[in-house]
C-alpha cells in the first residue's frame, strides 16, 4: 500500500469522481484507476461502486475512509516530525522533465554549482504529470516543468524558455499546404504523441 493509493482514494471521496481526482493530482484518470484498482485488491474488497454515473463507497469503502485519514494524517506529521533530524548540509533537490539537455538546463545548473559548492546538490528526471505531487511532498525544492503540468495558485512559476507546438504530416496529407491549424481541425486525425494530453495550446504551426 502506497500513501499516493490513499491520497487519491480521499480525492475521489472528496470531489465524487476518478476524473476530478486525477485532474487534482495531475494525472491520467487511466492512472488514478490503476492504483485504485491495486489498493483494491490489496485489501481484497471494493472500495467504490462505479454501477452509476457518479461513483459511490461500498460499505467496505465507507469503513475504510475513517482508517484513510487517519494514515494520512499521520503520513504528514511523520513528515514534519523528520524534517528536525535532517543533517545541518544545506541540501538542494530538483526535479525535471527529460528536457535538461535541450533546453540548456545543465548550463544553469553548472553555474549553481559552481557559485554554491557547499551544498549537497540531486537531480532526478520524471515524468510530468508526477512532479507537482513530488513537490507538495516536499521531496523536491525546486522543478523544470511545462505551464500545463502547473498550479499557479499553490506554486510561483518563472518562464525560462517558449516552445513552438508544431504539427508534422506527409507531403500528401490534406493539411500539408496550411501555414498554422488548430488542434479541433485536426480531432479526428491520428497522433503519434508520447502521452494523451488534453492541455496544449491551441494554436499549431504547420511545417
Amino acid at each position: 500500500m502506497e500513501i499516493r493509493q490513499i491520497q487519491y482514494f480521499l480525492s475521489i471521496v472528496e470531489t465524487g469522481s476518478f476524473s476530478a481526482a486525477a485532474d487534482e493530482h495531475y494525472i491520467s484518470q487511466s492512472s488514478l484507476s490503476k492504483k485504485i484498482i491495486a489498493l483494491e485488491k490489496e485489501l481484497g474488497v471494493p472500495l467504490f461502486d462505479r454501477s452509476k454515473r457518479k461513483v459511490f463507497l461500498t460499505g467496505a469503502g465507507e469503513a475504510f475512509v475513517e482508517h484513510a485519514h487517519k494514515i494520512n494524517v499521520a503520513y504528514k506529521a511523520m513528515v514534519v516530525d523528520l524534517n528536525g533530524y535532517k543533517s545541518d548540509t544545506d541540501t538542494f533537490a530538483i526535479a525535471a522533465i527529460p528536457v535538461i539537455t535541450q533546453y540548456e538546463i545543465t548550463t544553469y545548473i553548472a553555474q549553481f554549482r559552481e557559485s554554491y559548492p557547499d551544498i549537497h546538490f540531486t537531480l532526478e528526471e520524471i515524468d510530468g504529470i508526477n512532479i507537482l505531487p513530488a513537490l507538495e511532498e516536499r521531496r523536491f525544492d525546486l522543478a523544470f516543468t511545462r505551464h500545463n503540468f502547473l498550479d499557479h495558485e499553490k506554486f510561483t512559476s518563472l518562464e525560462i524558455r517558449k516552445d513552438k507546438l508544431l504539427v508534422v504530416v506527409s507531403q500528401k496529407n490534406q493539411h500539408a499546404t496550411r501555414s498554422s491549424i488548430s488542434i479541433k481541425e485536426l480531432s479526428n486525425d491520428n497522433f503519434i504523441v508520447f502521452d494523451m494530453n488534453p492541455r496544449y495550446s491551441i494554436q499549431v504551426t504547420v511545417k
